[in-house]
């Protein structure tokens, strides 16, 4: 994951013509210089507006076509707005939804005002945010390897092209803010730990810092590690108050009087949760027995991938759903085997901030992974796959240095065919996506008492 140099190396001069190059190559080389030259700002522009585009056309049509509803507590999320929209008060105690910090909330309610109630402009609102995701994430690939927008582009694809994120961005949801949150989370990361820690840098962690704490729980993990990285990039060099304060200020006047109204309302920094599921008969409450575990995390992978609607309808293509994940499955667990495998081959040639950037970004899923089922077993059974989002650029970072490891010394052919067969799967997988809500969406009922608020 070093940063290697891109297109456009210096052309063969003298040196090589004293050495014997004929003319007719080095005028070859020298046209082919020029030529990357000329389309490395197409390509960059590319990198950086093709997948947002993909992404908003495809989370744009499933906000389109799925009923107001009819993704996760989406009745219960405007109800939230709604609150703010028209009483300009947060949820206090009793209220579904309480426990979520209310950056969204604020967001939705602003448009609900300026649009006269139209929910539509607040799901609008979550496909741009889902977008921002994407060229955050595309940013973050600049990072690791500067010059190379092919490499930008593939992990910008990759991050667009999951349809639970697609879906779940084309709703009145929370999570929508919370993935954003959580790439730039991710992004700076990256800066930090391979770059110095300039007073930009300092100030815009804090910032990030504060933007996840208002976002939603699920990025605190996120929030946790920038700070620690932060701190383990300043601490040794002098000035060490004054980086303090440029982190802690901005965190603090971001997020500082949400925590400060959470101690006078409820007494404590976090409000308590609230479950919105109301219990089924036979259906689990907690994670509690290990029998429970394979179906926990068979669900929560699939509805990673997607499972739309109220967790009520999975993926399908061609008719078929379990044979769909069962290859998905495996191709998940060969490409993990084959990453780590690259990873220890590479180990050695990079230095100690590299090697560190590497880890973090491997923790970022499996720590999301840990919180999820933390919760599963201590507070509520939650095996939706949506929670892992806030990992999915860290996970696009990883396959794309996969990608470009199994790239190395193929022939282009080989190399264009298998982008080709990339870009053929990713179409498959999302117009089956938008097929699948469009033609075998299962409704379920809004939860009881939580109608959605214009």
């Amino acid at each position: 994951m070093r940063a290697d140099d891109g297109p456009g190396a210096a052309p063969v001069h003298g040196a090589d013509a004293a050495a014997g190059v004929p003319a007719r190559r080095r005028r070859r080389s020298a046209a082919t210089t020029v030529g990357r030259a000329r389309a490395y700002p197409l390509l960059v522009g590319a990198a950086l507006l093709l997948p947002m585009g993909l992404f908003a056309a495809v989370a744009g049509a499933y906000s389109q076509i799925t009923p107001l509803g009819q993704a996760p507590d989406e009745a219960a999320h405007a109800a939230y707005l709604g609150l703010i929209a028209h009483s300009l008060q947060l949820p206090g105690p009793g209220t579904p939804e309480r426990q979520q910090p209310p950056l969204y909330y604020l967001l939705g309610a602003g448009v609900l005002k300026l649009t006269g109630g139209n929910q539509d402009a607040v799901r609008d609102l979550s496909v741009a945010l889902g977008a921002l995701t994407v060229l955050v994430a595309v940013l973050a690939a600049r990072e690791l390897w500067p010059r190379q927008p092919g490499w930008w582009l593939l992990a910008g694809l990759l991050v667009a092209a999951l349809p639970e994120f697609q879906f779940i961005s084309g709703s009145i949801t929370d999570d929508a803010i919370a993935d954003l949150s959580a790439a730039l989370l991710t992004y700076l990361l990256v800066r930090v730990l391979r770059g110095p820690m300039t007073p930009r840098l300092q100030l815009l962690v804090g910032v990030g810092i504060g933007a996840g704490i208002l976002s939603k729980e699920t990025d605190y993990i996120l929030v946790a590690m920038v700070a620690l990285a932060a701190l383990l990039r300043w601490w040794p060099q002098g000035g060490r108050w004054l980086t303090t304060a440029r982190v802690a200020v901005p965190a603090l006047l971001v997020s500082g009087w949400w925590v400060v109204r959470n101690m006078v309302v409820f007494g404590r920094p976090l409000p308590h949760f609230h479950s919105l599921a109301a219990p089924s008969a036979g259906a689990p409450t907690k994670l509690q027995h290990m029998s429970q575990v394979g179906g926990w995390i068979a669900l929560a992978f699939h509805s990673f991938i997607g499972v739309f609607g109220n967790m009520s309808t999975p993926l399908l293509i061609d008719g078929q759903s379990k044979l769909v994940f069962r290859v998905i499955e495996v191709v998940t667990v060969i490409a993990a085997i084959v990453l780590v495998g690259m990873m220890r081959q590479r180990w050695a040639d990079w230095d100690g901030w590299t090697r560190l950037t590497a880890a973090v970004l491997i923790a970022i899923p499996v720590l999301a992974f840990a919180q999820m089922l933390a919760n599963s077993i201590l507070v509520n059974y939650q095996a939706q796959g949506r929670y892992l989002i806030v990992a999915l650029p860290a996970i696009a970072l990883g396959l794309t240095f996969l990608a470009r490891e199994l790239a190395r010394a193929r022939p282009p052919a080989v190399v264009g065919a298998a982008a080709m067969v990339l870009i053929a799967g990713i179409a498959v997988v999302d117009w089956s996506g938008l097929q699948t809500v469009a033609f075998h969406l299962l409704n379920t009922p809004i939860v009881p008492g939580h109608h959605v608020v214009t």
